[in-house]
Order: C-alpha cells, then sequence, then structure tokens
C-alpha cells in the first residue's frame, strides 16, 4: 500500500462550477499556484493505493472497527470485553 499526499486544484469554469484540473505535490505552494489563476480552489488530498484487492479489504475492515470503537463508551467497551483495534 502508498499513501500519497498531494493537492488538488479545480479550475473555475465561469459560471457556478470549479472543474477538476490536477493534482499536485504539496511542495508546490499555494500562492504559486493561485499565481496563474486567482480563481482556482486547492484542498488536500490522501491517495491510498493498494497492491491487491485483498489489501483493501483488510484496510476496510480495519477503518470499519476503528470507528466502532470510537463510538463505544469505555464502559461499553469494558463491557463487551474488547481491546483498542490495531
Amino acid at each position: 500500500m502508498k499513501v500519497i499526499q498531494c493537492k488538488v486544484v479545480e479550475e473555475w469554469d465561469g459560471g457556478d462550477r470549479h472543474n477538476f484540473a490536477f493534482r499536485i505535490s504539496l511542495d508546490v505552494s499555494d500562492e504559486e499556484i493561485k499565481s496563474r489563476d486567482r480563481h482556482c480552489l486547492i484542498r488536500p488530498e490522501t491517495l491510498i493505493v493498494f497492491d491487491s484487492l485483498e489489501e483493501k479489504d483488510a484496510n476496510s475492515r480495519a477503518n470499519l472497527r476503528r470507528s466502532a470503537w470510537a463510538k463505544l463508551s469505555p464502559q461499553e467497551r469494558l463491557a463487551l470485553g474488547l481491546s483498542e483495534p490495531k
């Protein structure tokens, strides 16, 4: 699995929408991007590239466990005999 941090740049269409333009490294400053197109939107994005479908399924289950764990109170965790997911 590879985790890639980047920025997504969306360009204004002149109306009420912004459309995807490109992804760029975090090393490029927002000011530099805005100097070329002052109406663009810039937002951070995390891309996760899995090496196999099995790896994707395992990651999805792990995220579900962490999400469920966070919703339980300490008393509920103790009553269910659950330990913190990895």
